[in-house]
């Protein structure tokens, strides 16, 4: 595998990285399914908080003051919110407006997908910046270029 042989020396952590997500991918479907499978849980947090402390949490929601333009602190804001930056190819800020919802604890599946997501994008980078930077084995060298042709000579330089 070319990935190994030319970067592994240099970028150990990177190359792993690509190569256990090559195991196991995510795509960005997968995270936007997933999302659409813990929406529920992530808006009421039921399952980690217990009934009696969401029906509180919804009835604080009821009234919300907040500066105009600052985000919505309401989970169905902030999930949808979060669909929006995975639409866009923004997981970071998307797994971001997740980890703000009440049900996050139950979301830890969706959560690490999304951080390996994160993590083979930023290994990738790494590998094309190292691969920009510092031209490896596989770089084809310069053909040498042919000596000029020099002109004939005249009459009057052939004469000793």
């Amino acid at each position: 595998m070319q990935l190994r042989t030319r970067f592994v020396a240099t970028q150990p952590a990177a190359v792993a990285t690509i190569i256990q997500a090559a195991r196991d991918p995510v795509t960005l479907e997968d995270l936007r399914a997933g999302l659409d499978g813990v929406t529920p849980e992530l808006l009421t947090g039921a399952a980690s908080n217990g009934w009696w402390q969401s029906l509180r949490d919804e009835l604080g929601h009821l009234i919300v003051l907040r500066r105009a333009g600052s985000p919505s602190p309401l989970p169905v804001d902030r999930v949808a919110t979060a669909r929006r930056l995975l639409e866009a190819g923004k997981v970071e800020a998307a797994l971001a407006e997740v980890s703000r919802t009440p049900g996050v604890a139950s979301a830890g599946r969706w959560t690490s997908a999304a951080r390996r997501y994160v993590d083979v994008r930023r290994a990738l980078d790494t590998i094309e910046s190292a691969a920009i930077l510092a031209p490896g084995v596989d770089t084809v060298a310069p053909q040498p270029q042919a000596a000029p042709a020099q002109a004939p000579a005249t009459p009057a330089e052939a004469t000793p």
